[in-house]
C-alpha cells in the first residue's frame, strides 16, 4: 500500500508540474557586451602581422563622443575552443583559412545559434587574401556589426517601456 501511495504522489507531481508536458521552450537569446566582437580564428594566424590590421579596422573611434572609444572590443577564440557559449554571442566575424579554397568568399548569416545575432564569415585559401576581404568590406561589416548592437539594445529595454513617462513627454514636447 505504500508503495502504490508513493508512486500515486510521484506520477500526480510530475503531470501537476507542467501545464503542457508535450512544450519544451528554449531560452534562445544571444549574449554578450556592448559593443563586443567574437573573433573566431586560429592561434597561428590570429598571432601574425593579420591581428593588427583587423583590430585596426574594427577597433577605429566611434563617432559622436567626446573622447576616443573602440567601435568594437575584440574578444578572440580558436575555432577548436568554440563551445554552446561561445556560439551564442550576438557578434562573431570567423576568418577560415583553407588550402582547398578556390576563391574568397565573404558571407553575412543572422540568427544561426541564437537572436538576434550575425555571423560574418570570410574564407579563403590564404591570409593575404582574407585579409584583403576583410578590407574591401570593413564599412559593410562594421555597419552590421554596429546594427545588431543597436538591435540588441532595443530588445534589452523593450520590456522597460514606461507608458507614463511616454505620455509626459509627449505632452510636454
Amino acid at each position: 500500500m505504500k508503495k502504490f501511495f508513493f508512486l500515486l504522489c510521484c506520477v500526480t507531481l510530475i503531470v501537476s508540474s507542467c501545464k503542457d508536458p508535450m512544450t519544451v521552450q528554449f531560452d534562445n537569446a544571444s549574449h554578450g557586451q556592448a559593443a563586443e566582437v567574437l573573433l573566431m580564428m586560429d592561434k597561428q594566424t590570429w598571432a601574425e602581422n593579420i591581428q593588427d590590421s583587423i583590430k585596426g579596422m574594427l577597433t577605429v573611434p566611434q563617432t559622436g563622443l567626446n573622447q576616443l572609444e573602440p567601435m568594437f572590443d575584440i574578444l578572440h577564440i580558436n575555432p577548436k575552443d568554440i563551445d554552446a557559449a561561445a556560439q551564442r554571442h550576438y557578434n562573431i566575424v570567423q576568418m577560415e583559412l583553407s588550402g582547398n579554397a578556390k576563391e574568397t568568399s565573404f558571407s553575412i548569416e543572422r540568427n544561426t545559434w541564437a537572436m538576434p545575432q550575425i555571423i560574418i564569415t570570410i574564407k579563403g585559401n590564404n591570409q593575404d587574401s582574407c585579409l584583403n576581404c576583410f578590407v574591401k568590406n570593413q564599412e559593410t561589416i562594421r555597419q552590421e556589426l554596429y546594427s545588431n548592437d543597436i538591435k540588441k539594445l532595443q530588445g534589452v529595454y523593450e520590456d522597460r517601456v514606461d507608458m507614463n513617462l511616454q505620455k509626459l513627454i509627449q505632452e510636454k514636447f
